[in-house]
């Protein structure tokens, strides 16, 4: 006489509940259809029902608001200052952010200082922090940390990214978008030109034709 088979039917283990028996799988294991509190549900082994206790529901919610439940505090969920911090962590840590190739994806950390919300959040009122400002590594293969971060306007921070062209000229060295403000001529004219093989006091001191006055108007020293 066969071995009688438990009937998991009604069975409950956290938010799960076994609603019946559903067949075999192709090796034989006996499989059960499930629903959970959630919303969900799903079909697996006696097995695997006696180790599950949800859909996978609690692990879900649990790493989303694993930093919200340490480090908020009521009312500061929806502040600016949480957004930023809270972005920093995600492209960090979350492989699936679309900016985690750039940051977390190359090396690029928070410090276990920052990582609790209310230590950054000291550290940005004290150095300068203020809403048309965002945070801004001053060197770019470097982390998050006190010592590496300030708070910069936009222009700036586009100035400092890594990817930003930079050019020498003149002893100074600035971004392409810096030298194009000073000589009063478009960023990408001065990239075509020197792409086309101009040297970069051709290319910034050439006045642009047809251009109705705009085009090469180094700035007046002050007296």
């Amino acid at each position: 006489m066969g071995r009688k088979i438990n009937d998991m039917t009604g069975y409950t283990r956290g938010r799960i509940k076994v609603i019946e028996r559903v067949g075999k799988n192709k090796s034989g294991n006996i499989l059960w259809r499930y629903e959970c509190s959630c919303g969900g549900g799903g079909i697996t082994t006696t097995d695997a029902i006696r180790r599950i206790s949800s859909c996978g529901c609690i692990k879900a919610e649990n790493g989303k608001e694993f930093f919200r439940k340490r480090n908020t505090i009521h009312g500061e969920s929806n502040t600016r200052l949480y957004t930023i911090w809270e972005n920093m962590i995600n492209r960090t840590t979350n492989s699936k952010s679309k900016d985690y190739k750039n940051y977390g994806g190359r090396g690029i950390t928070v410090c276990q200082e920052w990582k609790n919300f209310l230590n950054f959040k000291e550290w940005a009122l004290n150095n300068g922090y203020s809403e048309e400002l965002t945070i801004d590594r001053m060197e770019n293969d470097k982390g998050y940390s006190p010592d590496n971060c300030r708070w910069a306007d936009r222009e700036t921070q586009d100035n400092n990214k890594r990817q930003t062209i930079r050019l020498l000229y003149k002893g100074k060295m600035q971004s392409a978008e810096q030298w194009a403000k000073e000589y009063n001529i478009n960023r990408s004219t001065l990239i075509h030109r020197l792409n086309r093989g101009m040297s970069i006091k051709e290319a910034l001191e050439t006045p642009i034709k047809g251009g109705k006055g705009i085009g090469y108007k180094p700035k007046k020293k002050e007296k």
